[in-house]
């Protein structure tokens, strides 16, 4: 029988469907990395977090030096049950994916995803940038009384900070807000705190 970490693994046999793409789950990721790499090592550790969000990193090291990092934001409002320890799993699969384990049936590397949502552990859940016209002149900023805190204002605000972040990793936005913010403000606060602090 050949060693453990010369053993095949076959991904095909473990893929699901999701919106008619192929998918590997997290799970089966870890079961391809310990089948060809047993001692792999994977340290995981909360970065950050509130009442109802968690930030995970996890980091996975193969025994020949190669290794990868994977970051993650999960809150209560995206998955009521579950969400701290989903958290931590899709930071994981990001990692994973990195180090070639899935990444052929990882969505979030394709050029054509559109508007599909990605399974709750697949990495990478940032929507397209919608491009500016210059010649289109700024909108004024007027109340949204249809919007309630939990509406697309908040999605708004949360995205203004991922973006950030990819330039100002080291950027919390429980800086701005607390810990939570919807409790005590409005997303057209928070927005307008935010921008005050980055200078947007």
């Amino acid at each position: 029988m050949p060693p453990e970490s010369q053993r095949a693994f076959d991904p095909t046999a473990y893929l699901t469907e999701h919106r008619g793409r192929k998918y590997l789950e997290v799970k089966w990721r870890l079961l391809w990395l310990r089948t060809e790499q047993p001692d792999a090592v994977i340290e995981t550790e909360e970065v950050a977090s509130g009442e109802d969000w968690v930030k995970f990193r996890s980091r996975v090291t193969l025994p020949d030096g190669g290794s990868a990092t994977g970051h993650a934001y999960q809150t209560q409002q995206d998955m009521p049950t579950g969400w701290y320890e989903k958290g931590e799993t899709k930071s994981l699969g990001r990692a994973l994916v990195c180090l070639g384990y899935g990444t052929q049936f990882a969505t979030e590397f394709d050029d054509d995803t559109g508007n599909i949502q990605n399974p709750v552990d697949d990495p990478i859940e940032f929507p397209r940038p919608r491009p500016v016209r210059a010649s289109t002149p700024t909108r004024p900023e007027a109340p949204a009384p249809t919007r309630s805190r939990s509406g697309a204002t908040w999605n708004d605000f949360w995205l203004a900070v991922r973006e950030h972040k990819v330039s100002n990793p080291g950027f919390e936005e429980s800086s701005v807000v607390g810990k939570d913010p919807s409790k005590r403000m409005t997303a057209e606060e928070a927005m307008r705190r935010f921008r005050e602090a980055t200078h947007v």
